[in-house]
Formats: C-alpha cells, sequence, structure tokens
C-alpha cells in the first residue's frame, strides 16, 4: 500500500522524512562519477548544467573538462574569444547556449564582481538561465533550498502523485515544482535535487518498464501501486515540424576546403557552414550546371570530382532539414557557386544570398579542423575533405 506524502491536501512529515532519507541514502550510494560533482563552485555547476541541456552525460563530459582547462573561470569565459568558444562547442548543437554563457559570464563580472548570485531571481536574471538552471545553482552551489525541476524531476513526481497532467503545460509544471518544494529537506539540498534528477535518468525512465524493484522511494509512488508507469507523464501532441529539402556541396581544393559564414542573428548564427541551397539535387543535374559556367571553360578551373554522400537530417526545434550532399573536388580556388543561379528554376536551386554573411572563403584543412566551428546541422559531412 502506498505511503501518501499527502494527507487530506497536507504534507505527512513522517513519510516525507522517510521519503527524503531514502532517496539521500540512494544517491550517496549510487550516484555517478562526474567532475563537477562533489564540488561546490558555482561556476562547474552552471556550465555542467547548460553542457545537459538536450544532450547525454555521458557526451557531456569529455566537453566539460575541454572548456574548463581553457576557460577555469567566469572572469577567463568573460574575456574568451567567440571563434574560440565556438569551437570548443563545436559537436553540442544549440550554440546560443555558449554564445549567452559569455554574455551572463560578463553580467557576473559587471554586476556581482565575478561571484556567482546565491539567489534565485538575481540569478534568473542572468543571460540563459532560466527556472531551472537557477534552481541547480542555488541549491547544488549554495545549499539553498529551491527546487529544480528538469525533465527527469517531472517525470519521477507525475508518477510520484499521480499527476495525469499535460507537463507541457506552464500550470502543471508549476503544480510540480510547488510539491518538489515541499519535499526539499533542511540540509542536504543540492544532493536531494540531484538525487531526484538521477532517479530520474537511470531507474525512473521514459521507458514503459522503469525499474521500480530498486526504486528507493516506490512505496511512496502511485503509478507503482497502481501499474501507470507506462501512462505518466502525459505529454501533449509534438508540434510538427518543417520539412526542408536541401542540397549541401563541400567543395576542396587540395588542402583546402571551402566554408561561409552565417548572419549574427537567426538559425545558426554566426557559425561557418558549407554551401548549401534549397531542394534536393540529382547528381546528373549538378554536373550539367558546372560545366555550363563560364568559368569552368579553362580547363584549370574544371571540377575535377563530383562524390554523391550519404543523405542526412538536421533537427531543430521547429524544422527538419533533410539533407543530400555532394563533394565537389575542383582543380582551382574558383568556387562556382554563380553557377547554381543558372538553373530556370532558380526557386529549386538559387542560394540563399540573404542568409550569409559572405560569400565564403578558402580555408586550409589544418585550420579547420582547429579553430573553426562548422555548425552541428552538418555534422555528418565535417570529417568529408578532412
Amino acid at each position: 500500500m502506498r505511503r501518501a506524502l499527502i494527507d487530506s491536501q497536507k504534507p505527512n512529515q513522517k513519510n516525507i522524512e522517510a521519503f527524503q532519507r531514502g532517496l539521500l541514502q540512494w544517491y550517496q550510494n549510487n550516484k555517478r562519477t562526474m567532475p563537477w560533482r562533489d564540488i561546490e563552485n558555482p561556476y562547474y555547476t552552471w556550465v555542467s548544467e547548460v553542457m545537459l541541456q538536450q544532450t547525454r552525460v555521458d557526451t557531456v563530459i569529455p566537453y566539460f573538462l575541454r572548456f574548463i582547462e581553457k576557460y577555469p573561470t567566469v572572469k577567463d569565459l568573460a574575456k574568451g574569444d567567440d571563434e574560440d568558444l565556438l569551437k570548443l562547442w563545436e559537436g553540442l548543437g544549440y550554440y546560443s547556449r555558449v554564445k549567452n554563457m559569455k554574455i551572463a559570464a560578463g553580467e557576473v563580472m559587471e554586476k556581482y564582481d565575478g561571484v556567482f548570485p546565491k539567489e534565485r531571481k538575481e540569478l534568473e536574471s542572468l543571460k540563459g538561465i532560466g527556472e531551472y538552471t537557477a534552481g541547480a545553482i542555488a541549491s547544488i552551489a549554495y545549499e539553498q533550498k529551491e527546487p529544480a525541476v528538469d525533465g527527469n524531476v517531472l517525470r519521477v513526481m507525475t508518477r510520484i502523485t499521480g499527476n495525469h497532467g499535460d507537463i507541457k503545460l506552464g500550470k502543471i509544471k508549476r503544480e510540480i515544482t510547488d510539491g518538489v518544494r515541499k519535499l526539499l529537506p533542511e540540509e542536504n539540498l543540492g544532493d536531494f535535487n540531484q538525487g531526484l534528477i538521477e532517479l530520474g535518468a537511470v531507474l525512473c525512465t521514459s521507458a514503459k518498464a522503469p525499474d521500480c524493484e530498486n526504486c528507493p522511494v516506490s512505496e511512496f509512488c502511485l503509478a507503482f501501486e497502481k501499474n501507470l508507469q507506462g501512462v505518466l507523464p502525459v505529454k501533449g501532441k509534438a508540434i510538427k515540424k518543417r520539412l526542408e529539402k536541401k542540397t549541401v556541396l563541400i567543395f576542396t581544393h587540395k588542402d583546402k576546403l571551402f566554408l561561409r559564414k552565417r548572419k549574427d542573428k537567426g538559425l545558426l548564427a554566426g557559425l561557418w557552414e558549407f554551401p548549401n541551397m534549397e531542394g534536393h539535387l540529382k547528381q546528373e543535374a549538378l554536373k550539367e550546371i558546372l560545366d555550363r559556367e563560364p568559368h569552368l571553360a579553362d580547363e584549370n578551373l574544371a571540377v575535377e570530382n563530383i562524390t554523391q554522400l550519404e543523405d542526412s537530417k538536421a533537427v531543430f526545434s521547429h524544422i527538419q532539414w533533410n539533407l543530400t550532399a555532394y563533394q565537389v573536388d575542383l582543380k582551382s580556388t574558383e568556387v562556382p557557386l554563380e553557377a547554381l543561379r543558372t538553373k530556370e528554376d532558380r526557386s529549386s536551386y538559387e542560394l540563399p544570398k540573404e542568409e550569409v554573411m559572405d560569400k565564403g572563403r578558402w580555408i586550409p584543412k589544418e585550420t579547420v579542423r582547429k579553430d573553426y566551428s562548422i555548425a552541428s546541422a552538418f555534422k555528418a559531412y565535417r570529417k568529408e575533405g578532412l
């Protein structure tokens, strides 16, 4: 029989204390080793939490270590070079995160003399820091009595309480956050919040059959009692993504690669990319277009080889790009981009001038490997030509 944490709308303190003990003991005995854990450093907590958004722990660890080695303090980050930061972030995606981090680091230096504030409201005033990250920093680094509710905690708590509300609704998230606040202990705030997160990550997973037998708080769980693990949490239908077709061209010449830089605002802002165009262009059509280019009449400027690459996808919050790609090896550094504008159906093959800052440049491949951050949307093709 489930032991209720709330009786007649009132907290059951005895059961809540048992819940706290069970979760904290389990966390201490089973927590995964992470380089930012057990260190009361708000900067480390912040960097790790931002990196962990939409990204798995095992992926984040090497990124975190490289980032902290390069920028060991918030002061170092505030002075960081934009291109270096993007290169360090390459592969994590959602590049606005690291751009916001640099702005927030500057705010910490200017407003708080280089020391992260303790209060949630002050933390939330920093660029890119929302409710969850503010709660995580406040509780983990400063032992403040603040909840930190991420997707893992939403899943755990909807199952514990039997909440059938849509977790994508702000009202339901506020209900869950208020519920977590009532469960917070007087001590070990950081461990408690991390324990809830860890529980959702390793036992109370999103699978229909979570590991309830090894859960330290299953005796308090309404979903476990009523076999609702596969029903909860309830999620509303995801917004259907707009599908867009694109053709990506990886131009190479000897030891150089051709890249363009996107605008400072909008999708993939400020990142380097391979030239690309709307629609899927077949190899025969691409070859025909390039052969018609007047600049290529001279044999020294001719296309040497065209290789079709595997198709891939790039998924954003509201768009999905379905990518077709070709590696085009040239005999010179004369990039025949204008040839792609000569097609009669310009709507299908015209290069999007308005989306790029410059026409592009040839860069030594070794320099690209070391210093240039190519947008994650093109990660399937980063190795091509390098």
